[in-house]
């Protein structure tokens, strides 16, 4: 549009300060978990979102479903769109769970029971709020959503197929350091910048810059 580049800046999606309890995390998590009868030293992947094809939640699924590692377990939250529920049925298992649509505000809780939260497919306000949460993640590689990396925080997938995607999550569930190196950038103050209200100032900051 002609616009000078200098004058531009990313307003990114965000996370309600309101709605994300983060003094309340470690409860929240231990609530969750034993509500779905996760044990604490199950590693648990979550996902979420309106599940449909193109969010690859169904390659997840079959990927979980695939581990050799008995203890990693997968939680999907949101409404199953009809082109993919007849996959997602047959990825149900003791290890798989699809506990249906919940209230958004509640995703946040979600978050806050996993160790990595995924998202294979495409983009939604959930990875925002999914780095607001102070968790590791891993987001499928899309050009220009490159700002989830808050520096180190999340890898990114390279490929769309359920081995590759069962790789990668087996390789952060064995190396605990390197995982223990990802959920330190998570839980860092930098996370917070997907805040509302840091948004929120950073857009009444550019408005006024002289």
């Amino acid at each position: 549009y002609g616009i000078d580049e200098s004058k531009i800046r990313l307003l990114v999606m965000g996370a309600d300060d309101e709605q994300l309890h983060l003094d309340r995390k470690a409860e929240i998590r231990r609530s969750i978990r034993s509500q779905y009868g996760i044990a604490d030293d199950e590693f648990l992947v979550v996902t979420g979102g309106r599940i449909d094809l193109k969010k690859r939640i169904h390659l997840l699924a079959e990927a979980i479903n695939g581990s050799s590692e008995k203890k990693i377990r997968m939680l999907a939250f949101g409404s199953i769109a009809n082109d993919v529920k007849e996959r997602i049925e047959a990825c149900r298992s003791e290890r798989v769970n699809f506990i249906g649509w919940i209230d958004s505000s509640k995703a946040y809780d979600y978050f806050f029971a996993a160790d990595l939260v995924v998202f294979p497919g495409r983009h939604s306000v959930l990875w925002e709020q999914a780095v607001a949460s102070h968790v590791p993640c891993v987001f499928n590689r899309i050009s220009g959503f490159e700002h989830v990396d808050i520096g180190g925080n999340c890898v990114f997938f390279e490929e769309s197929t359920p081995d590759y995607y069962r790789q990668v999550i087996e390789s952060l569930y064995g190396d605990k350091q390197r995982y223990a190196a990802m959920y330190a950038a998570a839980d860092s103050p930098a996370a917070d910048r997907m805040l509302y209200s840091r948004i929120a100032q950073q857009v009444l900051t550019d408005a006024f810059e002289k």
